[in-house]
């Protein structure tokens, strides 16, 4: 067949009723209305051919693109087509499809063999009401029917394509309706749909009217029908998002009937669940969400929990753990099914607050909620403890007794499980009863007891056979254990000190209560010192504690914690781990050398030693001298002074000018512990410390002290260096005197940041850049004094030699007979810098300095000065200058 527009206006103009009507068109007419036969040859097997002329090269390609373009949805968009064949040059591509109730298997042969794909369809149609298509073209009045489908590809697993389970991802091309063939409206559900939807005229978007609207909800049914036809799952849920009119209203319209459509999948029979009825925990795994299923109403498997985006838009409950395990209160459940519950939140990986509330059944027939209140059976030696435990003879069978009637809670032996001791359960060992809340609430109320020994002795085994370093801030209860003192009464085991301890002998008498000596004797010393009793200085603990809750802490219990924060910049967060030396202030004033021996010996060096960690926001940290560091370092005394006003011997000689050097000694404190207290270590340290950069120019500023003007102007060249926010201007600075230094007025100082002010600028002058005039606040020489040159000079070439050497030296310069600048002789003067700088001189030497300062190479002032006196012996100067 073929078109033609010369044939058909020849076929119109033959029906003399149609002249009017071609009159009206200027005798234009429609080119693919009338079909017209063609010569040519049809293939045998088939009625018709259609040829298509390509008119250039370029619609040869458009051509193959779209042939390369065509793959099985065509089939399921033209479902009357059973095959389709594309045949070129390349080869030949057959597609085939085979319909069967509500799956379409979509065959693809090609030189790579055959490809199968079964997709899950759901099929609608109908008739549209008069009513709906009133404003439509009359060709679609004449025909009213109309037909939807979606498709979706299924995933082929193991069990070939039974399972049903949709594969949206396998999806091809963009998604946009078909009505049949692609239009331009997009399709943001995860599906097919080929639906005879009204176009506008360009055949590209769908016409908005009654009949698009009753077509959206024949396919929001028919989306229903298909969800019910595939495995339970959230693949085909609507994404948050429409991305057009008809995409939007479709949404609307399938999200209004998802919530009472059974198709999650659901943990208890029948194994879905409708959207209202769904809850989700994604914290979950299998073998948990199978053991909540009946006490969870709803319970979604956990692959549609993960889901999140399709809970959002399906509006269905997200559990978190705490709150299922606020479901599991009440309900009556075996010990053993509570040891399956642990094991599976264990696999899992759940722990943490979200756990504090677990059921735990006891012994005594009771299921108490949280596991931080309960004691776990002693373990054996079968399953990795000790059956010998070393009071259960004695001790612990007494600490039973007298704890006992405060209510100890035993978890029942067929629930036991390591999650528990993971949450807070203690073994019922010695140390977990020692860490139970019983003995704890015994202790704080032993205070009320006419005889308290009775307690002391059983919490005294108790913390002895715990072993040694187990009285940490956990336990800073123990240490208002009442124990009997010297003075014939109780005192806090944690204000008591052991008659003759290395504490006791340096602390000022009476400022502790000594422990009874008998008492002492008769005891395991391990116990005593773990419920606090002292033989050396004890260390406070605090975790993620700000400096105010700090100072108020009593674990802590030292006085200058604010000080120190203010000082160091701990206040500026919260402090990550706190541990400070406790009692340092009750050191008597002659016995700092025996403390400070005791204070370089682990673990109490470590504590004076490590820093303290500060979180400050967004992540950041910092690290600041720990609180016992700075302490010790204002009120300890080395040599007579603090450690603060000494320096070490590897430190900067000035430094030694500038503070009294440390001598080692033996038995004394190390070089590191007396750097950590705030002996200075070198100059570099010393202006990074806050109000470092202060201390050292006020020190400089003592005219007591000596410092030659070359180690003067070494700090100067560092200071510099420093911002000038961290500084405070110095009312009196010390400057160069030959080769001294002496100190001055600070206005009466003038930086100079160029050598060639030495020729101008007398008196009291430092040598430096504009950043030391920033940081000391002082004036430069160039906002001091105007620099004025007299005399215009002549203009001269720079010689090449020069200024291959110099390579940012400017190519001229000016000549003076005399070169005056503020009144004053020079030899030479540089305005600007650079390429640009005009450099003037009146002798050879202030031409080499002028070049070399304006190129930024100050240090080869000699070799061009060298040059420009002897340029014939250039060569060799050059060399000379190779070897540095």
């Amino acid at each position: 067949m073929r078109w033609s527009v010369e044939a058909t206006r020849e076929a119109l103009q033959a029906i003399p009723s149609l002249d009017e009507e071609l009159g009206r068109r200027s005798g234009v007419v429609p080119v693919l209305r009338l079909p017209f036969p063609a010569e040519g040859r049809i293939e045998p097997g088939y009625d018709t051919v259609v040829v298509l002329p390509l008119r250039d090269g370029a619609a040869a390609t458009a051509a193959r693109g779209l042939l390369d373009a065509v793959d099985g949805t065509v089939l399921l968009s033209l479902p009357w087509l059973r095959e389709v064949v594309v045949e070129t040059g390349e080869g030949t591509r057959r597609l085939a499809a085979a319909w069967s109730d509500t799956r379409c298997t979509i065959t693809t042969a090609d030189g790579d063999g055959p490809r199968t794909t079964v997709w899950a369809t759901a099929r609608a149609e109908g008739t549209h009401a008069p009513a709906a298509l009133r404003e439509r073209p009359v060709e679609e009045r004449a025909r009213p029917g109309w037909s939807l489908l979606w498709a979706v590809p299924l995933r082929h697993d193991d069990d070939g394509w039974g399972a049903a389970v949709p594969d949206p991802a396998s999806l091809p091309g963009p998604g946009v309706v078909r009505a049949p063939t692609p239009t331009d409206e997009p399709l943001s559900l995860p599906v097919m749909l080929v639906a005879s939807f009204p176009l506008e005229s360009t055949r590209r978007h769908v016409a908005p009217g009654p009949a698009t609207d009753a077509l959206v909800a024949a396919a929001a049914a028919a989306y229903v029908t298909l969800l019910a036809d595939l495995a339970p799952g959230t693949a085909l849920v609507p994404p948050p998002l429409p991305q057009g009119t008809l995409d939007a209203a479709l949404h609307r319209a399938v999200r209004r009937l998802l919530p009472d459509v059974a198709f999650l999948p659901a943990v208890a029979a029948p194994g879905v669940v409708a959207p209202r009825d769904a809850v989700a925990a994604p914290a979950l795994d299998e073998a948990l969400a199978d053991l909540l299923g009946d006490v969870v109403p709803g319970l979604l498997r956990p692959s549609a929990a993960a889901d999140r985006q399709a809970l959002a838009v399906l509006d269905v409950p997200v559990l978190p753990v705490g709150e299922v395990v606020d479901r599991l209160a009440g309900i009556d459940r075996p010990p053993h099914w509570w040891h399956r519950l642990y094991s599976a939140l264990a696999a899992a990986g759940l722990s943490g607050a979200a756990l504090e509330g677990l059921p735990v059944p006891l012994t005594d027939g009771r299921t108490v909620s949280g596991p931080r209140a309960v004691l776990l059976p002693a373990l054996g030696a079968d399953d990795g403890g000790s059956s010998a435990d070393p009071v259960a003879g004695g001790a612990l069978a007494e600490a039973l007794d007298v704890l006992a009637p405060l209510g100890l809670r035993l978890v029942h032996p067929e629930a036991a499980h390591p999650l528990l001791e993971r949450l807070g359960a203690r073994r019922a060992g010695a140390e977990e009863l020692l860490d139970s809340p019983a003995c704890r609430e015994a202790v704080q109320s032993a205070w009320d007891e006419p005889d308290p020994l009775r307690l002391a002795e059983a919490v005294l085994a108790l913390a002895a056979a715990a072993g040694p370093g187990q009285a940490g801030a956990a336990r800073a209860w123990l240490r208002e254990l009442p124990l009997p003192d010297a003075a014939g009464g109780f005192s806090a085991a944690g204000q008591l000190v052991l008659d003759g301890s290395a504490l006791h002998a340096v602390v000022e008498p009476g400022s502790l209560g000594v422990l009874e000596p008998a008492f002492a004797s008769t005891h395991d010393r391990r116990g005593l010192l773990a419920c606090g009793v002292l033989d050396s200085f004890a260390v406070g603990r605090a975790e993620l504690v700000g400096i105010d809750d700090a100072a108020e802490d009593p674990e802590l219990d030292v006085d200058g914690l604010l000080e120190w924060a203010e000082a160091t910049g701990a206040d500026a967060g919260v402090v990550a781990e706190l541990a400070v030396v406790r009692d340092l202030d009750l050191v008597a004033e002659d016995c700092w050398p025996q403390a400070l021996a005791m204070l370089s010996v682990a673990p109490l060096r470590e504590v004076v030693l490590t820093p303290a960690r500060v979180l400050l926001e967004r992540g950041a940290a910092r690290d600041v001298p720990s609180f016992s560091a700075w302490w010790l370092g204002e009120h300890a005394r080395i040599d007579g002074v603090r450690p603060r006003e000494l320096v070490l011997p590897d430190a900067d000689p000035v430094l030694h000018r500038l503070y009294q050097s440390f001598r080692l000694a033996d038995g004394g404190p190390d070089a590191a512990l007396v750097a950590a207290l705030g002996a200075r270590v070198g100059l570099t340290a010393l202006l990074a410390e806050p109000g470092g950069p202060d201390e050292l120019l006020t020190r400089l500023a003592d005219r007591a002290r000596d410092v030659p003007a070359g180690e003067l102007a070494a700090v100067y060249a560092r200071l510099a260096d420093v911002p000038a926010g961290r500084v405070t201007p110095p009312d009196h600075v010390r400057v160069p005197s030959g080769a001294g230094s002496h100190v001055v007025a600070a206005e009466r100082v003038v930086v100079l940041d160029s050598p060639a002010w030495l020729q101008v600028v007398t008196g009291d002058v430092l040598v430096g850049d504009v950043r030391l005039a920033d940081v000391l606040d002082l004036p430069t020489a160039a906002e001091r004094h105007p620099g004025s040159v007299t005399g215009t000079g002549t203009p001269r070439p720079v010689s090449p030699l020069v200024a291959e050497l110099l390579a940012g030296a400017p190519s001229t310069w000016v000549e003076h007979d005399d070169l005056v600048v503020d009144g004053i002789g020079v030899d030479w003067w540089v305005e600007g810098e650079g390429r640009t700088a005009v450099v003037r001189a009146c002798t050879g030497d202030g031409l080499a300095r002028g070049l070399a300062w304006a190129a930024a190479a100050w240090g080869r002032r000699w070799l061009v000065s060298a040059l420009l006196t002897g340029p014939d012996d250039a060569a060799r100067l050059l060399a000379e200058d190779t070897f540095g």
